[in-house]
């Protein structure tokens, strides 16, 4: 079966193929520091960019050269930051067939970013286009804009907000939980989402 192999157990000749050990012995290792909709991204990102490209490519056939011709096509339709994710997780996929005994040297190790990286789109508005945008909102929209402006707000922080977050005496909003999918979450994406944050003395303005 040249190395192919089904289910959990690995082939007797310890060839195993790149799909075979990142679906039996990669994911299973990482999927319980992840979030249900944090793996749903994840996976599909390795997937996507690694699995559909490498499915039974043996690991002992693996290169520094394979891998970087590979990262250095992805960077010309990816963009910059899933170009960089997939480097860190290739890195890590090598590092731990290494760690396991799968591999004996790390074909990864010296994975570099590419040079021809797309560039990040920072355009940005003016105060008279963020002015005209604000005017053209109900009060709803603009109040949820606002607080989105002056707080840098992840979306699940700012549709989550009930009455109770709101303290007048301080002018700030409580962010106790969090919104997924029409879900309240009792927490957040990091430790420091739960928190206090300032609102505009009127933010309806």
């Amino acid at each position: 079966l040249g190395g192919r192999v089904t289910g959990d157990q690995a082939p007797i000749n310890g060839s195993v193929t790149f799909g075979w050990f990142v679906r039996n012995r990669y994911l299973p290792l990482k999927e319980g520091d992840w979030r249900e909709e944090t793996a749903k991204i994840k996976k599909y990102l390795i997937q996507a960019d690694l699995t559909d490209f490498f499915e039974d490519y043996r690991l002992e056939n693996f290169d520094r050269i394979i891998l970087q011709t590979h990262l250095n096509q992805l960077a010309k339709t990816r963009s910059k930051d899933r170009v960089l994710q997939i480097r860190a997780y290739v890195r890590d996929i090598f590092a731990e067939a290494v760690d396991q005994g799968f591999l004996a040297k790390d074909p990864a190790r010296k994975l570099k970013p590419p040079v021809n990286l797309r560039s990040t789109d920072k355009t940005v508005l003016t105060w008279d286009q963020l002015a005209a945008a604000l005017e053209k909102l109900d009060l709803r929209d603009r109040i949820l804009l606002r607080l989105d402006i002056t707080n840098a707000l992840r979306p699940g922080e700012l549709f989550a907000p009930r009455w109770k977050c709101h303290h007048v005496e301080t002018l700030s909003l409580s962010i106790v939980e969090t919104v997924y999918k029409g879900k309240i979450r009792p927490y957040g994406k990091t430790k420091g989402s739960l928190r206090e944050v300032p609102i505009a003395e009127d933010v309806s303005k």
